[in-house]
Formats: C-alpha cells, structure tokens, sequence
C-alpha cells in the first residue's frame, strides 16, 4: 500500500468512526460499513474538487440529501457531518493552497446542501432531485441516461398493451446506478464476482431513492431484474409483479440493440429472440 492509499484509508476509517459517535444523530444507528462507503463517495468527490471538478461533489451532496433526508436526518446532522471531515481532510493536503481549495468546496457543498435542501420538502422537489441525478448519469455513463429515457419510452407501449401502468418506473430504474462507483460501471473488461455483487445492489439503491415520491415505481425499480425462476436479484424473488416484468422486457430490449462499453449493439429482431428464449 502506498503512503497516498493509506492516507485514504485512514481518512475512510477515522470518518467513519467519527459520524458514527455522532451524540444524539441517528448516525449512530447506522451500520459501520455503510458510513465507510459514504466516507468513500465523500473522499471522492473532495479529490474530485482539487482538480476542478465539482460535479462528483454535486452529486453527493444530492444524494446525501435523498439518502439521509428520507431516515430521520434533521438538515443540521448533514451539514455537521460534512464540516466533520474537515480535519481529516489536513492529512490529505500538501499545501495550504490545497486546503484552501478544499475548505472552499466544503463551504460550496454546504451552500448546496441548504439550497437543496429547501427545494425538496415538496413531492415535486423531489421528483426534481432524483431526475437531475438520472440526467447526472450521464457524466459517469453516457450510455444510461438515454437508456433510462428510451426504456420509459418502449416500456409505456408494453404496459399499454398488456393494460398495466409503470408510473416513472422506466425512467428512473437505474437511478441507482449513481451510487456505483465509475471503475466499475464504466469498466470495459469483464466484471469479477465482487464487482458484479455491487452492481447487482443497484435496484435496491434505486428503491431507496424513488420510493419516497412514488411507492409504486420505487417497488418496479427494485424488482426489474428479478425473474420467475427466482434467479434474479438483488432479492431472488420469484414471479415479480407484471409491471417489474415490463420493465425488465424493455431493458433487455434496449440494451440488446444499444452499443455499450462492454458489447456491440444488434438488431430488434435478435433482441426479441432473445427474450423469447430467455
């Protein structure tokens, strides 16, 4: 391990510990290992900033808002978590310059949290958030963002047909994937088991995010990649429910006939065959 990653490391696990002995937060509820991933993101996204770049930042500052906002978190627990890392952040720094950089963003970031913060009190301010993080998808993969739109789209006329209704279901099935770190959704090789593990916990990061403004969509989302053999996932639940089937149709559809990272695109008529056989 070099001196950089070990200073990472140690950035991840003193966080951690710190938001997890939080007096009087719920902080405190929440199990070590999901505060070492938000330490992570948050790592991330500072790094990100030093070098000019404040969309990871952006994105974390919302997704810290939907995550924390919808489990008892008042806005001051957030803003004091994020001032917390402040200290740790002065090992990471060579120069004041950097720090100076980096107190900058943790400023930045705790404007934004507030702005957003008060837009999201309303369903339709919610509603707002989760689809500017879907559009943000689109700077970590570009392939997903118009891949969201056009399942909404193929999903509709399926769901017509068979009579059912998928809400916003199609188009924020993938939320999710913002929580996936860039290495591995944007990876070109085959993924190893572990990174498959993550991505497969995709849908239920999904639910999370659009279950407090539609309850409805948020269980499609969860359940678009189970099967009627009980081999889906992430919940191995067998004969998911038809509108979670529709989706599931129209992603398979979509990403059949798309070129992406991994696979070169193919025509509709073998993608139907596919799906007929699968």
């Amino acid at each position: 391990m070099t001196s950089t990653e070990y200073l990472k490391r140690r950035f991840v696990n003193l966080y951690a510990v710190k938001l997890k002995e939080f007096p009087h937060t719920p902080y405190s509820q929440l199990d070590i290992r999901e505060l070492e991933r938000h330490a992570e993101r948050y790592l991330e996204a500072m790094l990100a900033s030093l070098q000019g770049d404040r969309k990871p930042l952006e994105r974390f500052v919302k997704l810290t808002l939907l995550s924390r906002g919808q489990a008892g978190f008042r806005a001051w627990h957030i803003l004091q978590a994020f001032d917390a890392g402040r200290d740790f952040f002065k090992a990471l720094t060579c120069t004041p310059e950097e720090l100076a950089q980096l107190d900058d963003a943790l400023h930045w970031a705790m404007i934004k949290f507030s702005q957003l913060y008060e837009e999201v009190q309303t369903e339709r301010g919610l509603a707002k958030m989760v689809e500017s993080l879907t559009l943000a998808l689109e700077a970590k993969e570009s392939y997903t963002s118009s891949h969201s739109q056009s399942v909404q789209r193929i999903g509709e006329k399926i769901a017509k047909l068979l009579g059912v209704h998928i809400g916003m279901a199609g188009l924020f099935h993938d939320v999710g994937k913002i929580y996936i770190p860039d290495a591995i959704l944007c990876k070109t090789t085959p993924l190893t088991p572990q990174e498959w593990e993550v991505i497969k916990q995709h849908p239920y990061h999904s639910f999370r995010i659009v279950s407090p403004i539609a309850p409805a969509a948020g269980s499609v989302c969860l359940r678009h990649h189970e099967r009627p053999d009980g081999r889906g996932y992430p919940i191995g639940e067998p004969n998911p429910p038809i509108e979670a089937n529709v989706i599931a149709a129209a992603d398979t559809i979509h990403a059949i006939c798309s070129k992406r990272y991994y696979n070169n695109s193919h025509k509709l008529d073998i993608a139907l065959a596919q799906e007929r056989a699968g």
